[in-house]
Order: structure tokens, then C-alpha cells, then sequence
């Protein structure tokens, strides 16, 4: 109860400190730790979001390189594999009945051999290549149609496909009467891959 012998400035006075202390009294009951808390929970919940958000953009930025990397590769193995096809169908793999092809192509033109085919090979300047060479000596005297039929022959065969006639010698032999005889030698080469030769 209020004194009614009291004066209105110390009414006024008492009513201040009465705002006062109930100002402080609901100062005191707000919870202001935990809206604290709350609030730097919040900060370290956007952080730990940008910093996520900021990792999968990196991961999906990697993920598609790595794709186009995987991409490019598939295409390059693809190009590797047709040329692989095309040097396959150009008849680089290695033959090594090719030294009887030619020796069965020169019977068929009419033509004897000193000695048969023998075969030799050069390190080519490719890696993984050789450079097969195949020498035949035709007996002197032969008929020169003859031999130039079986060297057409040579160029033409789907036998010896990829045969090249990389030295041809034609020298002259000892005289015969009425008739001019030639010493004619023969060199053909084909590239061919080392690995595989049997």
C-alpha cells in the first residue's frame, strides 16, 4: 500500500525504481545464452552449407573433366583399334610362307630360281616395324617377258600383297651366240610388325 503521508517526488522516485527493477528483473529472465548459442549455431550452419555447397561444385567440376578425360581416351583407343583394323587389312601382319609365294610365282610365269627366296630383315625406323626383305636370283638366260610377267606378277597377287620391288639388277651375262644373256636379280621388301612373327 502506498503511505499517503509520502510525497509525490518520493512517489515518483519509488515508481522509478520500480521500472527500474523490473526492467533488470526481465533482463534477467530472457534466455540471452542461448539466443547466443543459437545464433552462432546458425553462422556455423551457413559456413558448414557454403563450404559444402563450395566442395560439390568442385567435385561435379571435376567429375566432368574426368568424364571428357574418359571420353577423349574411349576415342582415342577406338582410333588406335581401326588403324590397328587398317594396318591388319594392309597385310602388315607378318608372313612366313611369303618367300614360297614368290617362289610359286615365278614357276608360274615360267621362271627358275638360283637357289629359292632368302629372306632378310632391317630394323625399320618404326617402332614395332621391320622391314622384311626377300632376294631371288633368276637363272641366267631367262626369257625377259617371262621375267617381267613374273615381276607384274609379284606387284598384282593378292599372295603378296604389299610386296615392293625395292632393287632390280639386271647385269650381262657371258656371251652366248645369237643371243644376249642377262644376270637378273631381284629384291622386294615388305614392312612388317615384329611382334607376331612366327
Amino acid at each position: 500500500m502506498i503511505d499517503p503521508s509520502t510525497t509525490a517526488s518520493q512517489t515518483e522516485q519509488a515508481r522509478l525504481e520500480l521500472s527500474i527493477a523490473a526492467v533488470q528483473r526481465a533482463r534477467a529472465n530472457r534466455p540471452r545464452g542461448l539466443v547466443v548459442a543459437a545464433g552462432a549455431l546458425v553462422v556455423v550452419a551457413v559456413i558448414g552449407l557454403l563450404t559444402g555447397l563450395s566442395a560439390r561444385a568442385a567435385a561435379q567440376i571435376d567429375l566432368s573433366s574426368r568424364r571428357a578425360d574418359l571420353d577423349r581416351l574411349r576415342k582415342a583407343k577406338s582410333a588406335i583399334d581401326e588403324l590397328n583394323r587398317q594396318v591388319e587389312s594392309r597385310g602388315l601382319t607378318p608372313d612366313p610362307r611369303m618367300a614360297g609365294k614368290i617362289e610359286a610365282l615365278a614357276q608360274a610365269a615360267g621362271i627358275r630360281l638360283v637357289g629359292g627366296v632368302s629372306d632378310t630383315s632391317e630394323v625399320g625406323n618404326i617402332s614395332g616395324m621391320v622391314r622384311r626383305m626377300y632376294t631371288a636370283q633368276i637363272q641366267p638366260g631367262e626369257d625377259p617377258g617371262a621375267v617381267m610377267r613374273f615381276l607384274v606378277s609379284t606387284q598384282g597377287s593378292e599372295q603378296t600383297r604389299w610386296l615392293e620391288i625395292s632393287q632390280l639388277r639386271l647385269t650381262p651375262g657371258a656371251p652366248t651366240p645369237g643371243k644376249t644373256v642377262w644376270n637378273t636379280d631381284v629384291r622386294f621388301a615388305r614392312m612388317e610388325r615384329t611382334e607376331g612373327r612366327r
